[in-house]
Order: structure tokens, then sequence, then C-alpha cells
């Protein structure tokens, strides 16, 4: 597998689950670095292009398809209602953590312990009810997973979408509601 898949929710008992997640962009190897933690273990990986556009896609359209608004609006509305739906939670996050001073699940410190950078050769997303997980597969193995609220898939979303902008990468985005998101957020 090359490319981020949506799939059923899975236990996967021998891959260490982290509690966050952050992304940075590593500009020597025009790549996105994911780094995950977990107690007391960082892990890196590297995303490729590709992937990026291809995680980005599907967690768009995952949030798009499972969003409640959106799925008790009429058809015209419903992009409108997702966009909506990712300027709340992006916004709700960024307020809780400037009132609190505390860093968000999607962007915590690193604990002691960092292990190399892994290339990263597929995402699968599942869900089980309110909840998500990402399981990042190395070229031969599933490497982490990650536990997201619906708010916290927003805010892994809003911040891929970010460093790829950053980076310079135009990646092909399949979901209107996601660029034309970005566009009104940049005239602001």
């Amino acid at each position: 597998m090359s490319t981020a898949e949506t799939k059923p929710a899975s236990p996967a008992a021998s891959v260490p689950a982290t509690q966050s997640l952050s992304i940075a962009y590593n500009e020597k190897e025009d790549r996105l670095l994911l780094t995950l933690s977990a107690k007391d273990v960082r892990l890196r990986l590297l995303l490729t292009r590709r992937l990026a556009g291809g995680l980005i896609n599907a967690l768009a359209d995952l949030l798009a398809k499972t969003s409640p608004g959106a799925q008790q609006a009429s058809q015209d509305v419903r992009e409108s209602m997702v966009l909506f739906e990712h300027h709340d939670a992006v916004q709700a996050a960024a307020r809780r953590n400037a009132a609190t001073g505390a860093q968000p699940k999607v962007d915590a410190t690193a604990p002691p312990k960092l292990l190399p950078p892994v290339l990263l050769a597929a995402v699968d997303i599942g869900r089980k009810g309110e909840r998500f997980t990402l399981v990042f597969k190395g070229p031969q193995q599933a490497l982490a997973s990650f536990l997201a609220s619906r708010h916290e898939l927003h805010q892994v979303l809003d911040m891929l979408r970010s460093k790829t902008v950053s980076a310079g990468w135009a990646l092909s985005i399949d979901a209107g509601w996601l660029d034309a998101g970005a566009a009104k957020l940049r005239m602001n």
C-alpha cells in the first residue's frame, strides 16, 4: 500500500499507541516530518508529497461523509456545513489552548527517547463510533497508531494542509470545501 486508505477500525495490538502528533516541514528532504509521541518514545516519520495528498484527501472525504451536520443538511449546503465544522474544531482548540496555556494533543512536547526517521509507506484510517484511528505503516509493518476525536482529526487535517501549503506543494485536493476554506482564511 502506498496511499492513505479508510478502513473499519481494528485493534492494533502490537502497534504502539501514541498520545500526540506534530508536523513539520523538512526542507532538506522535501518531506513532511510527522512526530508521534508516546510515554517514553518519539517516533519520526517522513511523509512524501504523494502520500500527503492522499492523506489530506482521505481525511477530508471521511470528515465530510461522517459529518452529523452535513448528513442532515440539503445537498447544496453540505460542503459549507463541513467547512463550518472544520473551522469550529480548529478555532475551539486554539481558544482552549490559549486560555489554559496547554499544549494541544496534536502538538505536544516530546518525550525523551528519539528514534531515527522512517519513511512512511501508508496510513490506514479507521472509525469506531465517534473516534478515529490513524495507523502509520512503514515499508514492512505498522509503526504506530494515533486515536483522535473528530475535532482532533480536523486539527490533524488542518496541520497537514497548512504545512503542505507553506512547503509550496501544489497538491491536488478533491474536497472543494477544504480549498474554499483555505482561500477564505487567507483573505481575512
